[in-house]
């Protein structure tokens, strides 16, 4: 949903409304700029209040418009006043682009060329809806956020189940008969919003282009608590439901795990907002109170809003596509993009139009995925993907009570996640409506779907996998193999939502494993999984609030498993943009409940503990080393090191790296590229490894990557120790002072 300011209050607005309030307002300050300069001593009104957005609401459609003014008239025609702002509806795509390319004319004649939109005020709420496999959904297409509106009722328990029920324009659908508690997905929602949104900066302070055009409000994201049905408070209290102060104790606690999150509070106190809906239904907020909570919440969303300066050329090619776009189906190929950005006569070459809608995809005005098999769409109107998705949920939803009388291919779908593209032609009203456009729009939007790692194709012809379909489990107490150990993937603020799924689809899309699903009965947090070229029996992944656990029915598929996980999981991240990375842990033996001991590395002695997420004290698991023991294991990685020569395998080179890396990063971050490819012609890490360090969409630093490049390297060194040399070497082929002198110092303690 979309809100555009008109002074007091917000309005919610589409796209194309905003696009002709913007236009309009434009328009009506560069005649009063003429308008002073031909008579200026005639006083005439500011012009702020356009400048807010404060135009008069476009009309529908199906009205006529009377009185619109338009835009290639005479700027002085009598139809345009001081106290007139001009309305202006496009019809057709031929007078759409003749119209906005006149706008441009006149922005360009009454005012500086270089004009970039930075006083207009929008926001975009993406309401999560507390449907929970549309939630594993949503992260994939998530932008980044300056605030995060939390939002809880007052008439209900934190530690409740969350509502199962998703709102539809004409019904509501339940589409699980089980979902997470309500803290439950606010402390994973949180978790992946506040990953996105660190990525999401670095990338934007790590692109010229980007830091130029956008201001991030601070270093941190905004979590703003909002409660609703405050007129349901007295009652709840007296059932024994939980306060609004122990409301706000839990969502501080929430916040405050994370570093990169900070409450938006009131006079220097955590404060939850409250908001009564039933108002709103009957419009009471027109006036707001300067001590209702709503202006504070509108006070607080004006001091922590992203400063964006939205080129005037992009801007105008913005408006363009949602205009033509609204006449179709919201999608458009990406070659007819161009030839509009061409028609405007801005130009707008098709590099350049190119560049404009990845900046515009980047502020999520439109979504379009130039490196995906849909990268010759452009899904102009965000809503033509979202619904595609709602239109599956309601499928599932409908066809689940009756799924013991459907046909295959449709119990495929409802009970196993399988998608075909005959059964998205029935399932999706939303996705037929563009295939009458685009004719191979299904393969496009499955391939989409597998790029974004929401799918993942079968090895029957045309058919995908989507976990997150799937219903969820109840995982509470579970222990599927006594005889091992589970390793435990852990985030200390939550698994970020739609993690899990991405991983299981990352793990059964391996072109060099074969992985596959083996029981019917599996669930979006519950899967068990075979590979027989690479483990000896089956594993089950299991997701658990705060970690992903991977249970093995023989020990001896630990390291290979632990090992195929940990590449899962950073693909995963990597495609959706998180940044907090998982740590090993075990589950604690010491008897407080369950709850972790997190794997540390003691780079003196040489060795591994397990240290109380509670107490902090070290816990005695001699059996959990046997996941982390790689050199007792069969060594899988890096087998074409074994031609090096022998040296002493005493591994004090490996020592000296880890005891290096800050140095390292230091002195050779610059050149973290060439030093990949140059590692990559040794063997020493593989072309995935280093395209995922080189990816330059994924918002990490020099450092950063460096320090993931040395990660590879530890590996190959444990393994052969001479590998250090082979690092060595390159860094001696930099001709720097600096670098020669860390080489020679480095070498000397070996």
């Amino acid at each position: 949903m979309c809100y555009g300011q008109t002074g007091k209050y917000w309005e919610r607005i589409n796209e194309e409304e905003m696009g002709i309030k913007v236009i309009t307002a434009v328009q009506s300050d560069a005649v009063k700029r003429l308008r002073v300069k031909k008579n200026p001593s005639k006083p005439l009104r500011q012009i702020d209040q356009h400048l807010d957005g404060k135009a008069s609401k476009p009309k529908s459609q199906n009205e006529s418009v009377k009185n619109s003014q338009p835009m290639d008239d005479d700027p002085l025609s009598s139809a345009v006043t001081s106290n007139t702002p001009v309305t202006i509806e496009f019809s057709n795509e031929k007078d759409a682009f003749v119209r906005v390319r006149k706008f441009y004319q006149k922005c360009k004649k009454y005012q500086k060329e270089g004009t970039s939109f930075c006083g207009r005020r929008w926001l975009y709420f993406i309401d999560s809806g507390g449907q929970i496999q549309f939630q594993k959904l949503l992260p994939a297409f998530m932008p980044y956020a300056s605030v995060l509106l939390l939002v809880v009722s007052l008439s209900k328990d934190l530690n409740e189940p969350s509502s199962t029920a998703m709102q539809l324009s004409e019904r509501k659908i339940n589409v699980s008969e089980r979902s997470l508690s309500v803290i439950e997905i606010l402390k994973q929602l949180l978790s992946a919003i506040a990953s996105s949104t660190q990525r999401y900066r670095s990338l934007i302070a790590d692109d010229p282009l980007l830091s130029e055009l956008i201001t991030p409000p601070s270093d941190k994201l905004k979590v703003l608590p909002v409660a609703t049905h405050p007129d349901e408070y007295e009652e709840a209290l007296k059932k024994g439901k939980e306060s609004s102060d122990d409301k706000r104790k839990k969502i501080n606690e929430i916040a405050h795990r994370h570093e990169s999150c900070e409450i938006v509070g009131h006079e220097g106190r955590i404060y939850l907002y409250k908001v009564d809906g039933s108002k709103a239904r009957n419009k009471v907020f027109e006036d707001l109170q300067p001590d209702s909570d709503l202006y504070k919440i509108a006070q607080a969303l004006e001091k922590n809003h992203y400063k964006i300066k939205v080129p005037l050329k992009w801007y105008c090619f913005g408006v363009l596509l949602h205009d033509v776009a609204k006449e179709g189906c919201g999608v458009l190929s990406l070659s007819y993009c161009q030839e509009l950005g061409q028609q405007l006569e801005v130009n707008l070459s098709a590099d350049k139009s190119l560049s404009a809608i990845k900046f515009l995809s980047f502020l999520n005005k439109l979504l379009f995925y130039p490196d995906s098999p849909a990268g010759d769409l452009v899904f102009v109107n965000i809503e033509s993907l979202f619904n595609i998705l709602k239109d599956l949920l309601v499928f599932v939803c409908d066809a689940h009570s009756d799924a013991k009388f459907l046909l295959s291919d449709q119990k495929a779908l409802v009970c196993k996640g399988h998608l075909s593209i005959e059964i998205l032609k029935k399932a999706s009203k939303s996705c037929n409506k563009i295939s009458k456009a685009f004719s191979d729009f299904e393969t496009k939007l499955l391939g989409l779907f597998e790029y974004l790692l929401i799918a993942t194709k079968l090895p029957e012809k045309d058919t995908f996998f989507m976990p997150a379909l799937l219903p969820i489990k109840d995982v509470s107490d579970i222990n599927p193999y006594p005889n091992t150990i589970p390793l435990l993937f852990y985030f200390e603020n939550a698994i970020p939502m739609g993690l899990f799924c991405a991983v299981i689809v990352h793990l059964l899309s391996e072109k060099e494993a074969s992985w596959k699903v083996i029981e019917e009965s599996n669930f979006s947090n519950y899967f068990t999984l075979q590979c027989p070229d690479l483990l000896e029996s089956i594993i089950i992944l299991v997701e658990q609030v705060d970690c992903i656990a991977l249970y093995c029915e023989a020990e001896d598929d630990y390291i290979p498993a632990r090992e195929a996980m940990e590449e899962a999981v950073d693909a995963a991240m990597l495609a959706h943009k998180l940044s907090e990375k998982p740590k090993k842990a075990f589950y604690c033996p010491c008897g407080k409940g369950r709850h972790v001991a997190v794997v540390s590395w003691l780079k003196k002695q040489r060795r591994h503990v397990f240290h109380c997420t509670i107490n902090h004290k070290s816990q005695k698991m001699p059996d959990c080393l046997n996941w982390l023991d790689q050199t007792s294991k069969r060594k899988r990685r890096h087998d074409e090191l074994q031609h090096l020569p022998d040296v002493l395998e005493s591994n004090i080179a490996y020592q000296v790296l880890v005891e290096s890396t800050e140095e390292i990063k230091e002195y050779f971050s610059d050149d973290f590229s060439e030093i990949a490819s140059k590692l990559l012609q040794m063997n020493l890490i593989t072309e995935r490894e280093r395209s995922a360090i080189t990816d330059t969409n994924t918002g990490r630093n020099k450092y950063q990557r460096m320090e993931e490049l040395i990660e590879h390297v530890k590996v190959a060194v444990k393994i052969k120790e001479s590998v250090f040399f082979l690092l060595l070497d390159i860094f001696n082929e930099k001709e720097y002072s600096t670098c020669y002198r860390f080489c020679s110092k480095t070498q000397s303690k070996i």
